[in-house]
């Protein structure tokens, strides 16, 4: 009878440590995401990357790839550039991310989603001539995933 007892007390313990050991796994986990999200989220936040976005989406213009390039490309304009490659890899990396599942689009608050929208809005019409021009297909895949990740999260950002 004892012996039993010992058994049972001793299979208690292991699936006590195994709930307990998962229970720090899955918060560890989820610390791990929000403490991602919130380097993200303090990036999209930072003055100079709002700076440079709001002058990419407000202030730039162009008709086609080309003129893109003649006005913001590495050659003619390597500030310019600078901006768009800061800009637009901060959003592919949080792109490769979500579909990692590291960071969850539900935590995305509004005013950074309207952000991604606006970006991706602004840069679609170039974006295909550019990836072939630089064959970085990969790169412009998962901006428009990010994009329409977002759309989906956010119906408020439609507009």
């Amino acid at each position: 009878m004892l012996q039993i007892i010992s058994i049972i007390v001793a299979l208690g313990s292991i699936v006590f440590a195994f709930v307990i050991g998962f229970r720090s796994i899955r918060n560890f986990a989820i610390s791990r995401k929000a403490s991602v999200f919130i380097s993200f989220q303090t990036q999209a936040y930072d003055k100079q990357f709002l700076v440079d976005q709001i002058e990419i989406v407000r202030k730039w213009s162009w008709k086609d790839y080309e003129e893109y390039r003649q006005k913001y490309g590495p050659q003619t304009n390597p500030d310019a550039y600078a901006k768009f490659i800061s800009v637009g890899s901060f959003y592919e990396g949080m792109a490769r991310l979500l579909k990692k599942q590291i960071i969850d689009i539900d935590l995305m608050p509004e005013t950074m989603a309207i952000g991604v929208i606006m970006f991706w809005d602004k840069i679609k019409s170039i974006s295909a001539q550019m990836a072939k021009d630089f064959q970085r297909s990969e790169g412009i895949k998962h901006l428009e995933y990010l994009y329409d990740e977002v759309k989906k999260q956010h119906p408020m950002s439609k507009a």
